[in-house]
């Protein structure tokens, strides 16, 4: 049987805040402990994602089964708390421990801090842009597009 993992690695920097920032994350995971059922996250998030605060910035990541949905609703809470501006994005992956045709993936998030808000998009967008019917016209003018570059940097210059 194999094993499914979900990974990510992401640096926010909180501008020399990260005892803050810290101290969010320490109400949000009091916050889950006394009412799990309200919590910004899910139940899970503080036993898959592991968060250190180093020197002027935040360290999320996760080994093997965290949420990105929680990596991003923690980012937005320091943000908010902190009063950042501009965005934070990060990327993540869905992996397997052996090869199986529907257990690699992945996606990206973007954390808005002046929206308040964040999005996720996952590998299902490659899906939803084969189903319109100008995608393999699209695909194909990129690929010729590279092997015109390929060709040209190739020859020799007079």
């Amino acid at each position: 049987m194999a094993n499914y993992y979900t990974q990510f690695s992401t640096v926010l920097d909180v501008g020399g805040r990260a005892d803050e920032a810290m101290a969010v994350v320490d109400r949000m995971r009091a916050e889950l402990d006394a009412d799990p059922e309200n919590g910004a996250v899910s139940e899970a998030a503080f036993d898959c994602i592991t968060i250190l605060a180093q020197d002027d910035k935040i360290w999320l990541h996760s080994d093997e089964n965290g949420s990105a949905e929680d990596a991003a609703a923690i980012i937005l809470a320091i943000g908010k708390e902190l009063g950042l501006k501009g965005a934070h994005s990060f990327e993540w992956a869905n992996t397997a421990s052996r090869p199986l045709l529907d257990a690699f993936g992945g996606g990206a998030v973007r954390v808005d801090f002046d929206a308040q808000s964040f999005s996720l998009a996952g590998s299902s967008w490659i899906m939803e842009a084969m189903a319109h019917p100008e995608f393999e016209e699209t695909i194909r003018a990129l690929i010729d597009e590279v092997n015109a570059a390929k060709e040209k940097s190739a020859s020799p210059s007079p």
